[in-house]
């Protein structure tokens, strides 16, 4: 399975109000988890965002901050 994801339609991140920077990417079976480092208001935050697939779509979207 090829996975192509674009976060600003999933609704995850809006790219034009903060500085994201992908930092690893883990695909599974059916599902690829995301961390990402957001700069936002001076201060680095990373955050886990885990994404589980039924065939091509989206099925739940789930997201861990610190």
């Amino acid at each position: 399975m090829i996975i192509t994801l674009n976060f600003s339609t999933l609704g995850i991140i809006n790219a034009r109000h903060h500085d994201i920077k992908i930092v690893t990417m883990i695909a599974g079976h059916d599902a690829v988890s995301v961390e990402r480092q957001q700069i936002h208001e001076g201060k680095t935050e990373n955050h886990l965002t885990v994404l589980e697939f039924k065939g091509q779509k989206v099925s739940k979207i789930i997201e861990y901050w610190k």
